[in-house]
C-alpha cells in the first residue's frame, strides 16, 4: 500500500471506529457498549485471505500483505460495512487486520479434512473469544473452502450467530462485479 492509500485507510479506519464508539441515541454510552446485551448483533466480516502476496523479507500488518485484486476488493466493502473486519488466513486462521504476519504459501485445498475441521473450530474458539456476550452475523467474503469448515463448526453453536454468505456460487469474476455493484462510496 503507497504512503497516501495507508494514511486514507488509517483515516477511514479510524473514522469507523470513532463512529462506533459515539452515544447512542439518548443513552449516552457507546454504541459497542450499548450492543452487549440488546440483542443486535454485530456484523463481522470473515474476508478470505489471498493467494497473491507481497514480497518482503520483514513482516506486514495483514490486510497489507494480502495484495491481489480480489482480497483488496473484498477486504475494502468489508471495512466499508461491517462492524468488524477480520482476516481468514489458511496457515494462521483467525487474523486482525493489524497483526504482523510474514509472507506464506499455504491454501486451504493443500490440508486433509480433518485438518481444515480443526482449523473450522480453531476460527470459532477464536471469534467466541472476541465476542463472548455479544451475538454476531458473520458476513463471509471467501470462497468455499474458507467457509464450510467455519460453518461446520458453527452447527453446534448455532443459536450463538446467524450468518449470510453474500458470494455463495459465484466464480471470481463474477465475485469481482459483485463488488463493483456494491461499492458504497
Amino acid at each position: 500500500m503507497h504512503g497516501a492509500d495507508r494514511v486514507r485507510f488509517e483515516e477511514e479506519e479510524h473514522d469507523l471506529r470513532w463512529n462506533h464508539r459515539q452515544p447512542h441515541h439518548s443513552l449516552g454510552i457507546p454504541l459497542d457498549v450499548a450492543l452487549v446485551g440488546s440483542g443486535v448483533p454485530r456484523q463481522v466480516a470473515l474476508v478470505g485471505c489471498g493467494k497473491r502476496k507481497a514480497v518482503t523479507d520483514s513482516d506486514l500488518p495483514a490486510h497489507e500483505l494480502y495484495i491481489g485484486n480480489p482480497f483488496r476488493m473484498a477486504f475494502r466493502h468489508a471495512v466499508e460495512t461491517a462492524d468488524d473486519v477480520h482476516i481468514l488466513s489458511a496457515l494462521h486462521g483467525l487474523v486482525s487486520p493489524y497483526q504482523r504476519l510474514a509472507p506464506y504459501d499455504m491454501v486451504m485445498t493443500q490440508m486433509l479434512m480433518s485438518e481444515q475441521r480443526e482449523w473450522g473450530r480453531n476460527v470459532v474458539s477464536a471469534l467466541k473469544s472476541s465476542y463472548p456476550m455479544t451475538p454476531i452475523r458473520l458476513i463471509f467474503y471467501a470462497g468455499s473452502h474458507y467457509v464450510r469448515p467455519v460453518l461446520a463448526a458453527l452447527e453446534p453453536e448455532l443459536g450463538y450467530c446467524s450468518y449470510e454468505d453474500p458470494l455463495k456460487g459465484l466464480d471470481l469474476f463474477k465475485r469481482l462485479a459483485w463488488f463493483k455493484a456494491h461499492q458504497t462510496g
